[in-house]
C-alpha cells in the first residue's frame, strides 16, 4: 500500500513539473512575442485617452547615460509604447467602472468628501490691491493676504485620506458655518435649470446638453492643497513670486443652484484655499472674471476643461493680480480647428445620446508673441534631448482638440517666445494649464511648464538652476484631491506637512 502511494505521489510530482514547464514555456513565448512586436509596433505620438504627448526613443549620449536619464527615458518610451497598450487601458477602464458601479466599491476617480457650508458669494477678493505707499506686484514685494493658519489640518497620507474621505461622503454633511467673510465675487444669477437633471451619477451630471463634474467641497482638502502652496512660498527667496490661481469647474457656473452651494460649493472651496495660504502668496480671483463671461462660450460641454476664451478670462486675472498688462482680446488673431469633437466627459458617460448635439470646438487666439515662439518637452531637470511640440495647433482633424493646446501633459516644456523681456516663470499645473500657457508669452521671455505628476527631479534646484522669476501654481479645484498630483508635489518638493 505504502509503495502504491509513493508511486501516486511521484506521478503527481512529475506531472506538476511538466505543467510547471509549460507554463514556463507559455509565459517566455508570450514575452518573446511581445518583445519582437515591440520592434515593430508603430510608434504614437499622442494618446486620445490619456489627453498627453507619448514618451519617444531617447537619444543615448555619454551625460544623458550617466545621469540616469536615458534609462528613465527607456522605460518612460517602452511604457508609452507598448503594443496593444491602448486597447488594455480601455480594457481596465472598463473593469473599474463595473468595479465602481457596485457600492462601497473602491475605483475611478476620487472625489473630496461632502461637507456642508454656507453657500453665500461675496462682492471682490479681500485684500489683493496693495495699500497706499506699498510696492506693487510687478516690483516683487509681497502682497497684503490672509495669514497662514500656521498647521496642517489634518494628518495622514494622501491615499488613507482618499480612503477615508470617501467611506464619508454621506455622513458628513453637519453645518460648518463660513470664517471670514466671502473673497469672491458672484456674478452668477441663480440658476433653476437643473432641478430634474437629466442624468446624474455620483461624479457626473448632464444638464440641458452640458456634461459637468459634480465637485464637492472639503475644508480639510482644500486646507491640504493650500498648505503645500504655502510651503512653496516658504521655500523660497522673496525676490521669486508665489502665485496661486484655482480654475472653477464648470459646474460653478451652469449647475444648479443645488450643484453651486453647501456641500457642492465650488465658491467656498477656492475662498477656503486663498484664506489658508500664506499671507506673501498673490491670490488671483479667476472666479470673478470668469463668472462676468458665463453667457459666453468658455467651457466645453463634453470634456472638463475650459476653452481658450475661458482661459484667456483667467490670464487677465492672472495678470491684474501681478501687475502686468493682459494683451486684448482684439489684437489676437482667432483660429478654429476644422471639425468639431466630444471630450473626455463624453466617455464618462459612457457615450451618453444625450451629449449629441453638444459637441466642442477648441478655439484659440494667438498672443502677439506667437510668431516665431518654440516649443519644447523634456524628460527631467536636465533639459537635454529636447522634444520638439506643438504650442497651439488648428489644421487638420483631431479626435480630442483639448489636445492642440500645447500638446497635452508632459513632464516639463518650454515655450521661449520673441517678447525679449529676460523674464521667466514656472507653471506647476494640471492639464487646466495647458490652455493658459500660451498666453504667457506676452508676458515673459521663457515659461517653463511642469506636471507634478510626471516630473521627478528636485523642485528648488531646478528653480534656481534656471533663475526663475516668477512661479504660478495653476490647478483646477479637483488638484486639491487628485493623489497622484499631491504625492507628485511632496516627491518634486520634500513636503511632509500632512
Amino acid at each position: 500500500m505504502k509503495l502504491h502511494k509513493d508511486q501516486q505521489h511521484r506521478q503527481l510530482v512529475a506531472r506538476a513539473l511538466q505543467h510547471q514547464e509549460l507554463i514556463f514555456v507559455l509565459v517566455l513565448a508570450v514575452l518573446t512575442l511581445f518583445g519582437l512586436l515591440f520592434l515593430f509596433w508603430p510608434r504614437e505620438a499622442q494618446s486620445q485617452n490619456e489627453k498627453r504627448v507619448l514618451a519617444q526613443a531617447p537619444q543615448l549620449t555619454p551625460a544623458s547615460y550617466f545621469s540616469g536619464d536615458w534609462a528613465r527615458g527607456i522605460e518612460a518610451f517602452y511604457a508609452d509604447q507598448f503594443p496593444f497598450r491602448s486597447r488594455l487601458i480601455s480594457l481596465n477602464q472598463g473593469v473599474r467602472d463595473m468595479i465602481q458601479a457596485f457600492p462601497g466599491q473602491r475605483g475611478g476617480p476620487k472625489l473630496i468628501t461632502a461637507r456642508k457650508d454656507s453657500g453665500g458669494q461675496g462682492d471682490k477678493l479681500q485684500n489683493m490691491t496693495p495699500e497706499a505707499g506699498q510696492k506693487t506686484a510687478e516690483e516683487g514685494s509681497p502682497q497684503k493676504g490672509v495669514d497662514s493658519p500656521g498647521s496642517a489640518p489634518g494628518e495622514g497620507k494622501a491615499a488613507e485620506r482618499n480612503d477615508a474621505e470617501a467611506s464619508r461622503l454621506e455622513s458628513q454633511k453637519a453645518a460648518v458655518p463660513t470664517q471670514g467673510e466671502n473673497i469672491l465675487a458672484s456674478a452668477v444669477p441663480d440658476n433653476k435649470q437643473g432641478e430634474n437633471h437629466d442624468f446624474e451619477t455620483s461624479n457626473l451630471v448632464i444638464d440641458q446638453g452640458r456634461a459637468m463634474e459634480i465637485f464637492y467641497y472639503s475644508p480639510e482638502y482644500t486646507g491640504y492643497y493650500a498648505d503645500r502652496v504655502s510651503y512653496l512660498r516658504s521655500q523660497l527667496p522673496e525676490k521669486r513670486r508665489v502665485i496661486s490661481l484655482v480654475a472653477p469647474t464648470s459646474i460653478a457656473f451652469y449647475g444648479s443652484d443645488e450643484m453651486r452651494s453647501g456641500a457642492y460649493s465650488t465658491y467656498d472651496a477656492i475662498k477656503h484655499i486663498y484664506e489658508s495660504e500664506n499671507g506673501k502668496v498673490i491670490k488671483v480671483d479667476a472666479y470673478s472674471k470668469i463668472a462676468a463671461h458665463r453667457d459666453e462660450y468658455i467651457y466645453f460641454r463634453t470634456d472638463h476643461h475650459w476653452n481658450g476664451l475661458g482661459a484667456y478670462y483667467a490670464y487677465q486675472a492672472f495678470c491684474e493680480a501681478t501687475a502686468q498688462e493682459a494683451t486684448a482680446l482684439s489684437e489676437m488673431k482667432k483660429e478654429v480647428p476644422e471639425g468639431n469633437f466630444l471630450g473626455t466627459l463624453y466617455g464618462f458617460t459612457g457615450n451618453s445620446p444625450l451629449l449629441l448635439g453638444s459637441e466642442d470646438v477648441a478655439e484659440m487666439y494667438l498672443p502677439r508673441h506667437y510668431e516665431g515662439a518654440k516649443h519644447v518637452y523634456f524628460s527631467g531637470a536636465a533639459m537635454d534631448n529636447p522634444i520638439e511640440n506643438y504650442l497651439l495647433s488648428w489644421q487638420g482633424v483631431q479626435d480630442n482638440q483639448y489636445m492642440l493646446y500645447i500638446g497635452g501633459d508632459t513632464a516639463l516644456s518650454l515655450i521661449t517666445s520673441s517678447n525679449h523681456n529676460g523674464k521667466s516663470i514656472l507653471v506647476i499645473k494640471d492639464s487646466y494649464g495647458n490652455a493658459f500657457v500660451p498666453y504667457l508669452m506676452d508676458n515673459y521671455e521663457k515659461v517653463y511648464v511642469l506636471d507634478p505628476r510626471q516630473f521627478t527631479d528636485n523642485l528648488f534646484a531646478f528653480i534656481d538652476e534656471q533663475d526663475i522669476d516668477d512661479v504660478l501654481m495653476l490647478n483646477y479645484t479637483f488638484a486639491v484631491s487628485n493623489g497622484a498630483w499631491l504625492d507628485g508635489f511632496d516627491a518634486m518638493t520634500g513636503y511632509e506637512g500632512n
